[in-house]
C-alpha cells in the first residue's frame, strides 16, 4: 500500500488535496488508486508478452 500512496502523491500530483469534503477526496483517491492499478497490470502484461 505504501507503494501505491507514494505514487498517488508524486506522479497523481495528489500531495496536498484540492478537493474539500470526505466524499470529494475519496473519490478522487480512488480514482488515482484505479488508475495506479491499470498502470500496474499494464505493465505486468508487458512483462508476459515479452518472456513468451
Amino acid at each position: 500500500m505504501e507503494k501505491v500512496s507514494s505514487w498517488i502523491k508524486q506522479a497523481a500530483g495528489l500531495g496536498q488535496w484540492q478537493h474539500r469534503g470526505g466524499s470529494r477526496v475519496g473519490g478522487v483517491f480512488l480514482l488515482h488508486v484505479i488508475a495506479q492499478a491499470m498502470v500496474c497490470r499494464a505493465n505486468m502484461l508487458k512483462a508476459q508478452v515479452a518472456v513468451a
